[in-house]
């Protein structure tokens, strides 16, 4: 297909660039991981290829064009009319010395639409500024909808490559680059309508992607931005949640923690003790934990109870607490 679509696109001058390793069928190609090549009306030839994983094709995109504003689209999805003047104007609306540090989303649709309804659910009804608090959460600006500057891209140094080729060791890349923009002075937003037809694959690549891998990265990133200005911090939540953002924590941050809180009475009388980790923390009653926190409970799933705790304590987010989870 990728070889039809370039004779096509060279016909009509638009350059197309294939990203993967390749070679003529009838030798034994040697891969190397940033192998590219520009293809014209005369590339009639069938070609093996060798995965390099989306942020390389994306790093390769980036390369061949001076742009000075970036518009990703996956082969699975669907972008609408006017997507792109939408999200160009939004950023026409910084000033002008705040632009290069744009990263602009939008709302997205699911297909099929009954797909990741909460997730789905979650990141469309964000307010603005939560874009930006709930970052270690999740991507709060999905990458199927990301418009951005190329200085915001350079200034993070383009996509990190995953370390062998193929599909089966992939790399949470869209994480590790919209993590390392905030650690750039990055700025979010997005423009609230739909504006992309975000394609559900049962079976694609970044399902092969455990969530203590997804974990981890959003703790190294948690650790360099916030706890390492935390003298300490309590985690709300003596779940499985709670006690595996814990145990991922690197030391120097996980002996910060002075306990944990909740309301379940007998992970309070139990207490958490964790050998391995030597790990020994007292539980309390969340009426009567003391700022800083980290909350490790999954919002929307308690029927408002915890969002109505949280709120009782008059604490603001972003500064007396974090969520992770």
């Amino acid at each position: 297909m990728l070889q039809e679509w370039s004779i096509k696109f060279a016909n009509n001058n638009i350059q197309c660039v294939l990203s993967t390793t390749y070679a003529p069928t009838t030798s034994t190609p040697t891969p190397t991981p940033t192998a590219t090549a520009t293809a014209t009306s005369s590339s009639t030839q069938s070609f093996i290829s060798r995965a390099t994983g989306a942020g390389n094709a994306k790093n390769i995109a980036v390369s061949t064009s001076s742009a000075q504003w970036l518009c990703f689209l996956d082969a699975d999805d669907i972008m609408f009319p006017r997507r792109i003047e939408k999200q160009h104007a939004l950023a026409m609306s910084y000033p002008y010395e705040a632009r290069p540090r744009l990263l602009i989303g939008s709302g997205f649709v699911r297909f099929p639409n009954d797909s990741t309804q909460f997730y789905t659910k979650w990141c469309n009804e964000l307010k603005k500024d939560e874009l930006t608090l709930q970052q270690y959460r999740e991507v709060t600006v999905i990458q199927p909808t990301w418009f951005l500057a190329r200085a915001a891209f350079d200034a993070v140094g383009g996509y990190e490559l995953q370390p062998t080729q193929g599909t089966t060791t992939p790399i949470p890349s869209d994480l590790i680059f919209f993590q390392a923009h905030f650690d750039h002075n990055g700025l979010v937003d997005r423009v609230e309508i739909p504006l992309v037809m975000y394609r559900y694959l049962e079976n694609s690549v970044s399902w092969k992607i455990s969530r203590k891998d997804l974990l981890r990265v959003r703790l190294r990133a948690l650790e360099r931005r916030v706890l390492s200005c935390w003298n300490h911090f309590t985690i709300w939540g003596a779940g499985r949640d709670g006690k595996t953002v814990i145990n991922e924590l690197n030391k120097e941050y996980m002996i910060k923690c002075v306990g944990f809180c909740d309301v379940d009475e007998n992970k309070i009388k139990r207490g958490y003790h964790n050998p391995r980790k030597g790990i020994q923390l007292p539980v309390i009653h969340f009426r009567d934990v003391k700022p800083p926190l980290l909350i490790c409970v999954a919002m929307g799933r308690t029927g408002g109870e915890l969002e109505k705790n949280i709120a009782s304590l008059g604490l603001k987010e972003g500064v007396d607490y974090w969520h992770v989870i």
